[in-house]
């Protein structure tokens, strides 16, 4: 993405339990909304339980059992007072 220097996770969930694509809590990507290379709008990124329900693209989405231990995990760094984690994205 032009320009974009880094991705952060937020720690406090947005709840999504209606969301059959969510099913849960989402946690949000920032930047939210960013531009493409040819001038389009992608946004509404977030790391979520997989609700088995196509249309996560952009989304880091999980299987049941690794969402929890993510979860975990998260809820403590929150406890801990942090409020955003960076993200290294790589594709293998």
């Amino acid at each position: 993405m032009p320009g974009l220097k880094s991705w952060t996770v937020n720690t406090k969930p947005i709840s999504m339990p209606d969301n059959p694509g969510v099913d849960g809590n989402f946690y949000k990507i920032d930047p939210h909304e960013v531009k493409t290379d040819e001038g389009g709008i992608r946004g509404d990124f977030g790391i979520h339980k997989d609700g088995n329900v196509p249309g996560s693209m952009g989304c880091i989405v999980m299987s049941p059992d690794r969402f929890q231990q993510f979860e975990k995990e998260i809820t403590e760094l929150a406890k801990d007072g942090v409020t955003s984690l960076p993200l290294f994205v790589t594709y293998s």
